[in-house]
This record gives C-alpha cells, sequence and structure tokens, in this order.
C-alpha cells in the first residue's frame, strides 16, 4: 500500500488545518521527514505554489534526492498563465504532475493547451485537475487529456459512488488519487477551530459516529482511514499530511499493515453516515473569520 502513498507538504509551508496545533514545520524536522522518504521509498510530494516556501523546499530536497516525483499546482486567476506555469518549472527539472486547481481551470483550453504544450516537451510528465464533486469527474473522465483526478474521499463521502462514475473508471486509463482522506484531521481528532457556519454539536455527531464504526470494527480511528481507502481498486493513489516526523512514521507502519475491509464493513459505514451534515464533509464550504 506505502507505494500509492503522496506526502501532503502544505505544513512545511503554512500552518495548516483545524486541528494543527504546532504550525508549520521547522528546517530540521523537514530534513529528518526527506531522509526518511528517502529510505522507505515514498517517492510522491504533492505541494502548490499557495504554499508557502513550500515549493522551495521541495525543490532543494528534489535536488538532493532526484527520484522523488513532484506534484505542484497554482492558481491562475488575473495572472498570466506562462509566467505563473513557469514559477513552478523554474523550480524542478521536471514536474511529475501539474495539477489545476479546479474545474474552472480545466474549462480554461489557453491554460490547457499551454500544459500540453509543456507536456509535450517532457518538462510536466503528467496533467491533472483537483475536483471536489462526482459531476466535474464524470464529465473529465470523458476526456483524453487529463491523465489524472485527483478528488477528495474519505468514509463519509458517498459521492464517488456514482453508477456511471464508477463505470466511467472502468474505461480509462485516468488514475485516481484522494485527498481528505482525514477530513482535514477531523477523522482522528476534535477540531481546534470550529467553522462559523456549522454548530460544534454537528461536529460531535460526527465524532459519535466514527466511535461507533470504529468499535464495531476493532480499528482505531487512523486504521479505519487507511482501511476503507485501500478497500477500493480504483483508488490509484492517496494523499496524507503530516505535522513531524513522529506522525508520519505512525501512518506509514499502519500503511504497511495493509488492512482492507469487507463488503460487509462499507455497506455498515455507508448506512450509518449518511445523516452527517454535508456541509462537514466539504471543507471548502467551511468559513472562519
Amino acid at each position: 500500500m506505502e507505494e500509492k502513498l503522496i506526502l501532503g507538504t502544505v505544513q512545511f509551508g503554512l500552518d495548516y488545518g483545524i486541528t494543527n496545533k504546532n504550525g508549520k514545520l521547522n528546517e530540521d524536522e523537514i530534513d529528518k521527514i526527506f531522509n526518511f522518504c528517502d529510505i522507505h521509498n515514498i517517492l510522491y510530494f504533492d505541494t502548490a505554489q499557495d504554499y508557502g516556501i513550500s515549493e522551495n523546499i521541495l525543490s532543494k530536497y528534489s535536488n538532493l534526492y532526484p527520484k522523488f516525483n513532484i506534484i505542484t499546482k497554482s492558481k491562475f486567476k488575473n495572472k498570466n498563465i506562462d509566467d505563473t506555469i513557469k514559477i513552478s518549472l523554474n523550480k524542478f527539472d521536471k514536474i511529475e504532475c501539474y495539477m489545476l486547481h479546479s474545474y474552472d481551470d480545466y474549462k480554461n483550453m489557453e491554460l490547457l493547451n499551454k500544459l500540453i504544450s509543456y507536456k509535450n516537451t517532457n518538462k510536466i510528465n503528467k496533467i491533472g485537475v483537483s475536483i471536489y464533486n462526482v459531476k466535474e469527474g464524470i464529465e473529465i473522465l470523458n476526456d483524453n487529456i487529463v491523465d489524472i483526478i485527483q478528488l477528495p474521499f474519505n468514509y463519509f463521502d458517498n459521492q464517488w459512488f456514482s453508477e456511471d462514475f464508477q463505470n466511467l473508471i472502468k474505461k480509462t486509463n485516468i488514475e485516481i488519487h484522494v485527498r481528505s482522506i482525514f477530513l482535514q484531521g477531523i477523522l482522528l481528532n476534535k477540531p481546534v477551530k470550529y467553522p462559523n457556519n456549522i454548530q460544534q454539536n454537528e461536529f460531535d455527531k460526527l465524532e459519535n459516529t466514527i466511535l461507533i464504526i470504529s468499535k464495531k470494527l476493532q480499528l482505531t480511528k487512523l486504521e479505519l482511514c487507511f482501511a476503507y481507502i485501500n478497500s477500493f481498486d480504483w483508488i490509484n493513489k492517496f494523499l496524507i499530511g503530516i505535522d513531524n516526523l513522529e506522525h508520519l512514521e505512525l501512518n506509514f507502519n499502519i500503511i504497511n499493515k495493509n488492512l482492507k475491509l469487507t463488503k460487509e464493513d462499507i455497506i455498515f459505514i455507508q448506512s450509518i453516515t449518511q445523516n452527517i451534515n454535508q456541509d462537514i464533509i466539504n471543507p471548502s464550504k467551511w468559513i472562519f473569520n
């Protein structure tokens, strides 16, 4: 299962996440993390121009460890397309995947054609799109330009079991990468801050549901998250964020257990999670001061 792992690096450059108590990582901790990744063959890293100094850090370590593969992205609203892409290209010898931040960017043909031209000159290996809902996924799966779709996926988000979406996956070579498998950490820990637009009792309901599932399946919260995504063969890779080296080691050890759920377990989970507030499941709808 570890060959499917992509390490998210937003915490390398920003204070990120509503369960993150420690802020961004220091240089010594980052160095230890990359050394661990090199030893244990963790080769894929997700970054972005908007992640503070994360891209710069990845640039440094990709030179030290040439086998590392970089996935990056940027926002293009009110920006020059070519200049924006080159900000990332100038930091890396080659980018494994340039991920469009949104479906709206995917609909921008000028942007898409520019990425295709860089792909044709081997500066970019693959073109990806980060999406938020199954409708967007169905449209892109009918395309032959995109190589990777990155989507939010965890055991509270059931939209991806749409029959149309699942049928298309079987007919295409597009890779499916999943993010938000811990739902920004709230599937593992209670938030240290709450969105203004969602009552705390809704999060309490979520927590109670997690505890019921965990107890019934006799899995820790972390084991449950990994066992769920590992139970679907159509998921090619999954993205996780970490707070420190200890956190990475813990995740890596559980990933290596290669846990999977039975069909009965999955049916139980999907039945008990249907009544959770949908705004909790979609972090893009969280509003903070």
